[in-house]
C-alpha cells in the first residue's frame, strides 16, 4: 500500500492539474478588446478587464471550462452604439465560469431575445454584476449550481430566470421589470437576502426544497409565490403588493418569521395557502383583506400576529381555515374589519388564541362538523364573541366577555362548558347541556 500511495503522489507531481496552467489576460494591455482575449484564452484562465465601455457582443464559449471574467473597475459592456438589435449582449455557453463586477446593458430583440447575460453551463457565478435597460431578461441561466451573488437588475422585461437544480442567490437586487422579479424552476434552490420593487411577481420559485429567506419584496402584485413539495418562506418582508402576499401551493410549505403588509391597507390576501400540511407560524401580518387563508388540509396556523385585516365588502377574515383537520393555535388577531376567525371544514381545531375588538365577530365556526373551540380569549368583538353555526362544535374553557353577544348558536353544539362569560359585571363560569 505505501508503494502504492507513493506512486499515486509521483503521477500528481509530474502530471499537474489544468488549473496549473491558467494564465491571466488583460485587456487591453495584452488584448485589445473582451473577444480578442476569449480568442486566445484556455479553460481555467482569468480575463482581467480594465475600467472603459467595450463596445459589441460577447460570448464565453463551450470549450472555456472554468474561466473568470473580471472587471477592474468601471467596465460597461454595451453593443448599442454601432448595432441595432443585438439580442443578448453576454452569452457564458461553459461550465465553472465566473463573472465579476461588469455592467451590462442595452440587450435588444433582434439577433436573439436581447436579454443582459445569458447563461448555458453547470456551476456558474455572477457576481457584483449589473444588468439595465434590456428588453428581455436581465439574467437568463440554465444549468445546475448556479451561484448569483449582488446581481442588480433594472429596467428590463424580467429580471432573473434561471432553470435549474440548486441555484443560489445571495443579494439580488431587482427594480422596475414587466414580468416576474426573479423565477427559478428546480430542486433546492436558495434565495437569501433579495430585494424586488415593481414586478409581476416578486420571487416565483418552482420546485422542491426550496428557500426564500430575509428578502423585501415591494410594489409587485405578488410578493412570492411557491410551487412545490417543501417551500420554506421566512424572515421576509412583503409591502404594497396588488393580490397576494405569500402564496404557497404544495404540500409541507412553511411560512414563518415574514412580515406582510405593512404599508397601509390592500385589498388582497396576505398569506395563502391551497394545499395541504402546511404550517404558518410566526408572521406579522397587517392591513388585507383577508390576513391568512389556510385551504389545504391538517394546516397549522400558530402564534402569528394578524391586525387590522378583514375586507367589510366581503365575508373576508383575518385568518380563514376551510382545510380540514387544520389547527389555529395561539394567534393574536385584532382589529379586524370584519371577522378575526372563521372556520369551515371539518375537525378543526382553534385554540388559545387572542381575538378581539373586531368589527363583526371574533370566531365564526361556519360550516362541517366535529370543530374544537377551546380555551380562546375573545373580547370586545362588535358582533358575536363566538357564533356557531356547525354541528358537533366543542367550545370549552373560553374567556368571552364584553361582545355584543358572547356566544350565539344557530348548529349543534356536542359540547359546552368551563366557558368564563361577564353577566351584569360579573365573570361567571357557565355550562349548557
Amino acid at each position: 500500500m505505501k508503494t502504492l500511495a507513493l506512486s499515486l503522489a509521483l503521477v500528481g507531481i509530474l502530471i499537474p492539474s489544468p488549473a496549473a496552467h491558467a494564465k491571466t489576460l488583460k485587456v487591453p494591455d495584452d488584448h485589445p478588446d473582451i473577444n480578442a482575449a476569449l480568442a486566445a484564452a484556455s479553460p481555467n484562465d482569468k480575463i482581467v478587464v480594465k475600467a472603459g465601455t467595450y463596445v459589441g457582443r460577447v460570448t464565453v464559449p463551450p470549450w472555456l471550462d472554468g474561466l473568470s471574467l473580471v472587471g477592474k473597475g468601471k467596465v460597461i459592456i454595451d453593443p448599442e452604439p454601432t448595432e441595432s438589435g443585438v439580442g443578448t449582449v453576454l452569452f457564458v455557453l461553459a461550465d465553472r465560469v465566473r463573472v465579476k463586477n461588469l455592467l451590462v446593458r442595452h440587450g435588444r430583440q433582434g439577433h436573439g431575445l436581447g436579454s443582459g447575460v445569458h447563461v448555458e453551463g453547470d456551476e456558474c457565478t455572477l457576481e457584483e454584476v449589473r444588468v439595465e435597460d434590456c428588453d428581455a431578461f436581465g439574467v437568463f441561466g440554465i444549468g445546475d449550481d448556479l451561484v448569483l451573488r449582488d446581481v442588480r437588475v433594472e429596467g428590463a422585461f424580467g429580471g432573473v430566470v434561471l432553470s435549474g437544480d440548486r441555484a443560489r442567490l445571495i443579494g439580488v437586487v431587482v427594480d422596475t421589470v414587466e414580468e416576474n422579479g426573479i423565477q427559478v424552476t428546480g430542486d433546492h434552490v436558495d434565495v437569501k437576502g433579495a430585494k424586488v420593487n415593481g414586478a409581476e411577481i416578486g420571487c416565483r420559485v418552482n420546485g422542491e426544497q426550496s428557500t426564500v429567506r430575509s428578502g423585501r419584496f415591494s410594489n409587485c402584485n405578488e410578493g412570492i409565490r411557491a410551487y412545490g413539495l417543501n417551500a420554506d418562506l421566512r424572515d421576509n418582508v412583503v409591502a404594497g403588493f396588488g393580490t397576494v402576499g405569500i402564496r404557497t401551493s404544495g404540500p409541507f410549505a412553511r411560512v414563518r418569521d415574514n412580515e406582510v403588509g405593512p404599508e397601509g391597507y390592500v385589498e388582497s390576501i396576505g398569506i395563502w395557502l391551497t394545499n395541504g400540511d402546511a404550517v404558518v407560524s410566526g408572521n406579522d401580518v397587517r392591513g388585507v383583506s383577508n390576513g391568512i387563508v389556510a385551504q389545504g388540509k391538517r394546516g397549522r396556523i400558530k402564534k402569528n400576529d394578524v391586525r387590522g385585516c378583514g375586507d367589510a365588502a366581503t365575508s373576508g377574515a383575518s385568518i380563514a381555515v376551510s382545510g380540514n383537520d387544520s389547527d389555529v393555535l395561539g394567534n393574536v388577531v385584532r382589529d379586524s374589519v370584519r371577522s378575526g376567525i372563521e372556520v369551515k371544514g371539518h375537525r378543526v381545531l382553534v385554540a388559545g388564541n387572542d381575538v378581539s375588538k373586531s368589527l363583526r365577530n371574533g370566531i365564526v365556526v361556519r360550516t362541517g362538523d366535529g370543530h374544537q373551540v377551546i380555551d380562546n380569549d375573545v373580547v370586545g368583538n362588535h358582533g358575536d364573541g363566538i357564533a356557531n353555526l356547525a354541528d358537533g362544535t366543542e367550545l370549552c374553557g373560553n374567556t368571552v366577555k364584553k361582545n355584543r353577544t358572547d356566544i350565539s348558536n344557530d348548529g349543534q353544539v356536542a359540547l359546552f362548558e368551563k366557558n368564563i362569560f361577564v353577566t351584569g359585571g360579573v365573570e361567571t363560569a357557565s355550562e349548557i347541556d
